[in-house]
């Protein structure tokens, strides 16, 4: 009798677990549903360690082949909180529609002589219709749209259609190439700065010198760059070490999992990938010339329609290759080349052709091969002319300007340490505002000295931009060699970062980069740093946006971002790589892709509201702080980058790594946003004393 009680009792239990396990390993309740080669879901079978495998779904073979392709799973049902950040396009327009304006009005009405000629509603002429008129002057709309909505589409397709060996090769490749990029980068933000000020101060011949001498230095940097990065790409070896660092350590630790095996032989993937990337350097430095001359000439509804026909390529050629043969990656590729050289031949086509007659007119701008020639000459010669205006030694200085100075000059007032403002100034680029007939020739010695002006500013930008993206790169490296599923994390929250908050602060950026400098000019800059504050207020509301979209979703982010690494549970020998993952089936725990989301938020807030510091920052042309400050950031960033290597128990995980890359954009955030309060403060405190015209005097005519 007992022993009968006891066998049903054992049976029962073997009832039990084999049930609980089937459960647990069903598509009702696994986050992944499996399929076999006929397309019938299947269910799993739990190893030794608890962990669910599916040797009867195609994700089996897939592991076999080494292919890698995701057709065999499928995410289960799940919710992210996507669709509320499209709030945030109100913060984008906000200011656009009610503030913006609102200081213009303001400005009329006291000083309506500083909005002469100024028109920002710029219908070509050539547009009779009063109907094709207005839907030119949306450009600027249509430009931003396809400028946030964009990349939010295409970083998250690229996650899901790529296999997590080429997702983890194009992580790599872009660790390299984009802060190899970004030495070169800083032209745009120079040139359309330096532009709109020229443009502002009714500057005609510098603007053209401006624009001449910003394709002369994007032609030099983009073809050595494009040609540098493809020569590394011929040697195999150090193509491999720059697109995939952790693979030997990849095969110890999944030895007998064919996907990683397959990693050995992706040379062919890698090497056409990487040839079409490097060349599209070229274009998209000439590209980032003009794109800052059209911005900074107000032309925005031209280049807003220009930027969204070539941004538009990308999905074109993305969506529609991906039913066709071509490897997604190969075809990322060529459709990031496409956007860069089809905006070039629209930006030079609308340029140079009737289309562009009245940018010309307005701005004195006309390209001209013969220019552009001498200003190869000029590039060359202002790293080795002795014959500067002496005016350049304090190019470092910020803008910032006294409207109770009687000179009409616009004046650049330095910090001397003694926590004074105004206590050094001196005539922006040696002349003032309205003095078109300044000598701007080649064989003069005020191009030298802005052509010099401009490389040390671009330096210093340059300088900013390096350190930000090395940080990433190096954080991003490490990671791979520590483990591929943990870089496979990075490259998940990467994908993300622009629906949450990053795609949104380019659009606060732009306004920032392309209003800011006209109130500068202005010389208003009361109204400078109340347009400041509401752009960094503006900023700062993404951050609440963001927690609230990213937390409580957690898990439905995790599923959506690293949805093509369940093809690893198809083998015993690969499922060890999903479980570091997601964790014991799916189920998350410390260290997981779920455990790491907690920490999203904090990028994607820093680096949007660094973004909209950094447009602040550049504005006003505080180069000597922007090195400064990133010197410091620098050193704190190596500190942070020991401790989440080293320190147990976050030690080369990867919310570790994740939180380390943001850290130098979080100590510049926190010195920018200091550095702009002070100015505000010292410029109260000079014009309440009445002190400013003494020291600009003081200054302009040499004593201290």
């Amino acid at each position: 009798m007992r022993v009968g009680i006891v066998a049903s009792l054992l049976l029962s239990a073997t009832v039990f677990n084999s049930a609980s396990a089937d459960e647990v390993c069903s598509n009702k309740t696994f986050p992944f549903i499996y399929q076999d080669i006929n397309g019938n879901e299947v269910s799993g079978v739990q190893d030794q360690s608890g962990q669910c495998i599916f040797p009867s779904s195609a994700c089996s073979s897939v592991a076999e082949s080494g292919s890698g392709k995701t057709n065999c799973c499928r995410p289960a049902p799940y919710t992210t909180g996507a669709s509320y950040m499209f709030i945030a396009f109100a913060l984008i327009m906000l200011p656009q529609f009610v503030f913006i304006p609102h200081f213009f009005h303001d400005i009329y009405k006291r000083h309506p002589e500083k909005l002469e000629g100024f028109k920002f509603d710029n219908a070509p002429p050539w547009l009779r219709s009063k109907l094709l008129a207005h839907i030119w002057n949306k450009g600027i709309w249509v430009g931003t749209t396809a400028f946030v909505v964009i990349p939010i589409f295409m970083k998250q397709s690229i996650q899901e259609q790529l296999t997590v060996s080429s997702r983890n090769v194009l992580q790599s490749a872009e660790a390299f190439l984009v802060p190899y990029k970004e030495i070169f980068q800083f032209v745009e933000d120079i040139v359309s700065i330096k532009i709109n000020y020229a443009l502002s101060s009714r500057n005609k011949s510098l603007a053209n010198t401006l624009v001449h001498l910003g394709l002369a230095a994007s032609l030099i940097s983009g073809l050595g760059a494009s040609a540098v990065a493809a020569i590394l790409g011929v040697f195999p070896r150090v193509l491999q070490a720059l697109t995939n660092p952790g693979l030997h350590n990849d095969l110890t630790l999944y030895p007998d999992c064919n996907i990683v095996e397959a990693s050995q032989d992706s040379d062919d993937l890698i090497r056409p990938y990487w040839q079409i990337e490097v060349w599209k350097f070229l274009g998209t430095q000439v590209v980032s010339v003009l794109a800052g001359f059209m911005f900074g000439a107000l032309e925005y509804d031209a280049y807003g329609w220009i930027m969204a026909l070539g941004l538009g390529t990308l999905p074109l050629i993305w969506f529609t290759g991906l039913d066709n043969p071509i490897e997604p990656l190969i075809l990322l590729a060529w459709g990031e080349f496409s956007v860069s050289y089809v905006t070039l031949a629209l930006t030079i086509l609308y340029l140079t052709s009737p289309l562009g007659s009245s940018i010309r007119d307005k701005t004195g701008v006309t390209l001209s091969l013969r220019k552009l020639m001498s200003s190869f000459g000029a590039l060359f010669c202002a790293g080795f002319s002795e014959d500067v205006d002496e005016s350049s030694d304090d190019i470092d200085a910020p803008l910032i300007q006294s409207d109770t100075a009687e000179d009409d000059s616009p004046l650049v007032i330095a910090d001397d340490g003694e926590g004074d403002y105004g206590s050094m100034a001196r005539p922006a680029s040696g002349h003032g505002p309205g003095d078109s007939s300044a000598p701007i020739g080649i064989e003069d010695d005020g191009e030298r000295s802005t052509t010099r002006e401009l490389v040390v500013q671009g330096l210093s930008i340059m300088f900013l931009d390096v350190t930000v993206q090395l940080a990433k790169s190096l954080a991003v490296y490490l990671a791979l060699l520590t483990d591929g599923a943990t870089a496979y994390q990075l490259t998940a929250l990467d994908s993300n970062l622009p629906t949450y908050g990053l795609a949104y602060s380019y659009g606060i950026s732009f306004t920032i980069k392309v209003i800011g400098p006209i109130f500068l000019t202005m010389q208003e800059y009361s109204i400078f740093f109340k347009f400041a504050s509401i752009m960094l207020l503006c900023a700062f509301l993404l951050v609440p946006l963001i927690v609230g979209t990213t937390i409580p979703f957690r898990d439905g982010l995790a599923i959506e971002s690293g949805q093509n690494s369940c093809v690893y549970a198809g083998s015993e020998e690969c499922v060890s790589f999903f479980t570091k993952v997601y964790g014991i089936n799916g189920t998350g725990g410390d260290f997981s892709l779920q455990y790491t989301y907690f920490a999203f938020w904090f990028g994607a807030s820093i680096e949007s509201l660094f973004i909209s510091a950094r447009a602040l920052v550049v504005t006003m042309l505080d180069f000597g702080y922007i090195v400064k400050s990133t010197g410091v950031a620098l050193v704190l960033y190596v500190i942070a980058l020991v401790i989440a290597s080293l320190v147990q128990p976050f030690a080369k995980s990867a919310i570790a790594y994740f939180i380390v890359m943001f850290v130098p954009q979080a100590i510049l955030l926190v010195l920018f946003i200091g550095r702009m309060y002070t100015l505000y403060r010292r410029m109260v405190k000079g014009e309440a004393k009445g002190t400013m015209r003494a020291k600009f005097k003081r200054r302009l005519m040499g004593n201290r």
